[in-house]
């Protein structure tokens, strides 16, 4: 009888301190993963509040433009500054498709969309929810094509005199570059193309970097009726009045 006393004390023992590890260990990974969605919360809050803005190639000429995202997860915008990547040909100007760094991916849903209104001699940044991304207003009044370098410089092509000019703004407003009106042969519209500067010519696409330094020359035939210019994945596309789209490097 004793040792029948002995093994029940010994299962029970084993059954209690075998419970006590499952429950410790259950709670243990709760408190993990509690932790995790925490941590994965304030990632998110931290990414949304302190992203820099940088938009490379989009071509505004007055219009609201409406972006539709890729990815998604918010349907209002609450950030000072979001990160954009052009993908693919751009063949309507109102219709751009937008592609997120992959660190957007789990934030983002498809349908999202942002409403970037555009204003000369002033440039807007506004979201679907009614904030201000961020506001320019240059000191002079252009009228023409304004596009938007790796969120640092704004491009003014500057068409209201008789030797059109293209002038760089910082995101304060400030002139801090020109390019020479004697390097520009009647420009239709400019982009940037990487951290370079292209403008569209009627017969050529001038390269420009260091903020006016004249890099090549690209003789591509009669562009009198070209309408857009923007670079994507090594290739300039420039849009005629007639509906077609050319592409060509621009090595």
């Amino acid at each position: 009888m004793g040792y029948s006393l002995t093994l029940t004390s010994v299962l029970f023992f084993s059954f209690f301190l075998f419970s006590f590890y499952f429950l410790y260990g259950t709670l243990r990974e709760f408190n993990e993963l509690t932790d995790a969605a925490n941590d994965l919360k304030e990632e998110r809050d931290r990414v949304l509040k302190n992203t820099d803005i940088t938009m490379k190639g989009v071509l505004i000429d007055g219009k609201n433009l409406t972006f539709t995202f890729e990815n998604s997860g918010y349907t209002s915008l609450d950030v000072d500054h979001l990160t954009f990547i052009i993908e693919g040909v751009v063949i309507e100007k109102e219709n751009l498709t937008l592609t997120l760094e992959e660190d957007w991916e789990e934030y983002w849903q498809v349908g999202d969309e942002l409403v970037v209104e555009a204003y000369l001699p002033n440039l807007s940044l506004t979201s679907s929810a009614g904030d201000t991304a961020w506001l320019v207003t240059p000191p002079t009044t252009p009228t023409g094509n304004i596009t938007i370098a790796s969120g640092d410089h704004i491009y003014c092509l500057i068409l209201n005199s008789s030797s059109p000019t293209i002038e760089i703004f910082n995101r304060d407003g400030k002139v801090v570059g020109v390019v020479p009106s004697t390097l520009l042969n009647s420009p239709l519209d400019i982009c940037v193309m990487e951290e370079d500067l292209l403008v569209l010519n009627k017969t050529s696409v001038d390269r420009f970097t260091s903020l006016g330094y004249k890099d090549d020359d690209n003789y591509i035939g009669s562009l009198v009726d070209a309408e857009l210019i923007t670079y994507s994945h090594g290739y300039v596309f420039i849009g005629l009045a007639n509906g077609s789209i050319i592409r060509y490097t621009s090595d």
